[in-house]
């Protein structure tokens, strides 16, 4: 069976459609890598592995080694990571690709000097049993099932605190409301803003303008804004991305001087109506950002459903990650500390500057 592969940059605008488009994955998308590359500055690739019967498409995210703080001489050049909930996509008949799968992985990092890669998995695609050499379960994450009536929904998924907090926001005239326009957007971004620094939100969860105004230009057909209204005034705001199956709650907040009207749990719902009527399977709404905080007993409260989350950590040049590591604790000074991050040597101890992760 002739094995055809191809590695893709967000120039190969029609290959990458083809091989990625935007209803199979939102975040594996043209648009999403076009925002990716101008706004924050990633490196945006789409690796094929194409047979006559079908193919599999990866995402993924090149990052330069020479940007690292130390200098290593190694054979390799990148490591790279990906979108969320990404990973390996099987197309047509592609299952039958996928068992030799790693190796094909393997055989393109020793050709593109890839030293180490990360992935975030999607739940729904079965990529950790594609990947299952070396992905790992991490974090449950909560979903609604949206192909049930929300009444349904209201009644049997919703905990009675959500089902009061709504109705409490119902009786007093909240409205969701779509929102396109530049200066929407921009109070989209105060109350965006006003929730990260309300918060105390690490420095990579903060956007300017141009990268919200991105996502209605990149992704028009993926994307809603919306939103909540309380008297003429905006007090919520959601952003979720979606394809023909996923909603993702993405971004969002809320005005703290209304939060006795519940504005977010209000926003939440009206995602979840949205994905119900426009035939969506499921709404995403993710973790926490430890087990059991207070975001994941929010989100919780709008479905008992929970889905396993896997992420991939691969070495695929381990004698060049051996000496990056050990360039990374000569650098910042350590010598036997235990380093859960991945990859080891771009994690920045708190004792240099407090770390912006971009893998876990």
């Amino acid at each position: 069976m002739p094995i055809r592969e191809h590695f893709l940059t967000p120039d190969d605008q029609e290959l990458w459609r083809k091989f990625m488009p935007e209803r199979s994955s939102v975040y594996g998308s043209l648009g999403n890598a076009l925002i990716g590359e101008k706004l924050l500055n990633r490196v945006a690739r789409l690796h094929v592995i194409e047979s006559e019967e079908g193919w599999i498409s990866y995402p993924m995210y090149l990052r330069s080694l020479s940007q690292l703080p130390f200098t290593v001489d190694t054979g390799s050049h990148w490591d790279s990571g990906t979108p969320e909930f990404t990973g390996p996509y099987i197309f047509g008949e592609g299952r039958t690709l996928s068992q030799r799968y790693p190796e094909f992985r393997k055989s393109f990092a020793q050709r593109k000097g890839i030293v180490a890669e990360f992935a975030h998995l999607n739940p729904w695609t079965g990529a950790e049993q594609i990947l299952q050499d070396s992905s790992s379960f991490d974090r449950q994450i909560i979903w609604c099932d949206t192909t049930i009536d929300p009444e349904c929904l209201r009644h049997n998924h919703l905990e009675h605190r959500c089902r009061k907090s709504l109705n409490k926001g119902e009786k007093a005239g909240l409205q969701a409301v779509e929102i396109s326009g530049s200066q929407e957007i921009r109070e989209f971004l105060r109350i965006y803003q006003g929730t990260m620094s309300r918060n105390n939100a690490m420095e990579s969860y903060y956007f300017n303008e141009e990268y919200f105004t991105a996502f209605r230009d990149f992704l028009p057909s993926n994307s809603r804004f919306t939103l909540t209204i309380y008297q003429g005034r905006a007090v919520g705001a959601l952003l979720v991305l979606f394809d023909d199956e996923n909603v993702y709650a993405y971004l969002g907040g809320s005005d703290v001087s209304f939060h006795h009207l519940s504005p977010a749990t209000f926003q939440i719902w009206d995602a979840i109506t949205w994905a119900h009527r426009s035939g969506k399977k499921r709404v995403v709404l993710g973790g926490g950002y430890v087990a059991n905080d207070g975001i994941f007993r929010f989100k919780a409260s709008f479905s008992p459903l929970l889905r396993p989350f896997y992420i991939y950590r691969k070495i695929h040049r381990r004698d060049d990650y051996m000496r990056l590591d050990q360039a990374f604790r000569t650098f910042h000074q350590l010598k036997n500390e235990q380093v859960s991050y991945f990859p080891s040597y771009r994690y920045t101890p708190r004792s240099a500057t407090q770390p912006i992760p971009v893998c876990k």
